[in-house]
């Protein structure tokens, strides 16, 4: 006979939106100045693997610059934590060779 204990899960980060730390203030002003970044509530599947923690947030709902990331250990002005884009050029939409 088999056991299994379920355990309730916990939470280890919430955001009202979601911030990305950027190369620079000119790339996040031109990605919400194109549509590329939406300032919204994004639903997202973190994964814990150990000391990093990734975070995908689906693009279907458009407006998303990166959709692998891990949770920086910088925050924004509201509190949230920075998501770190796992590579700029590769969660590039116009990247054939990119994460979609």
């Amino acid at each position: 006979m088999f056991w299994s204990v379920r355990a309730e899960p916990e939470l280890l980060y919430e955001w009202s939106s979601v911030n990305y730390t950027w190369s620079s203030t000119e790339q996040r002003i031109e990605a919400i100045n194109s549509g590329t970044y939406v300032l919204k509530i994004i639903l997202s599947l973190v994964l814990n693997s150990g000391a990093v923690i990734y975070m995908t947030v689906p693009r279907w709902l458009g407006g998303v610059p990166a959709t692998l990331a891990k949770v920086s250990s910088l925050k924004d002005s509201s509190g949230s934590f920075l998501l770190e884009p796992f590579s700029w050029e590769m969660n590039n939409i116009n990247n054939i060779n990119g994460l979609r």
